[in-house]
């Protein structure tokens, strides 16, 4: 017998509005975004 694959780490929806000079937009996953790389959440995840 073979053991089913591993499932893939799902990120968590988190609604959040971006708002820009081309509108308005929703989001769920801006909190991935992590521009100085230094978030322990996001870094989190991406090591999962």
């Amino acid at each position: 017998m073979s053991n089913p694959p591993p499932q893939e780490p799902r990120a968590p929806i988190r609604p959040f509005r971006v708002a820009s000079a081309h509108g308005v937009r929703d989001d769920a996953y801006y909190w991935l975004r992590d521009d100085t790389r230094t978030n322990p959440e996001v870094l989190d995840y991406l090591q999962a």
